[in-house]
């Protein structure tokens, strides 16, 4: 592979850093804010009930915010536990 060399401007840069600076800063920000799903022994804990009182809410109630992976394990995310909470 050959190499190309360019001539930039050290203002255009500068500029190109602040930029690539702010995208990296964004990811790492929404990255970071990103709810990751929990087990349902994690939920079972934010709801402060046992795993198998999970299990019951599922089956009892339709819209009990339960998820299912593609290999079948159930998996749960807290901001929906608190508004299925709020909305009961």
């Amino acid at each position: 592979m050959s190499e190309t060399l360019i001539a930039v401007s050290k203002d255009a840069l500068d500029e190109l850093v602040t930029k690539i600076t702010e995208l990296s800063s964004q990811v790492t920000t929404l990255t970071s804010d990103a709810e990751k799903p929990v087990c349902i022994k994690d939920a079972a804990t934010h709801l402060a009930c046992s795993d198998r009182q999970v299990h019951r809410l599922i089956s009892m109630n339709p819209d009990f915010p339960a998820h299912k992976s593609g290999m079948g394990k159930l998996y749960f995310y807290k901001s929906e536990l608190n508004e299925w909470l709020k909305s009961r």
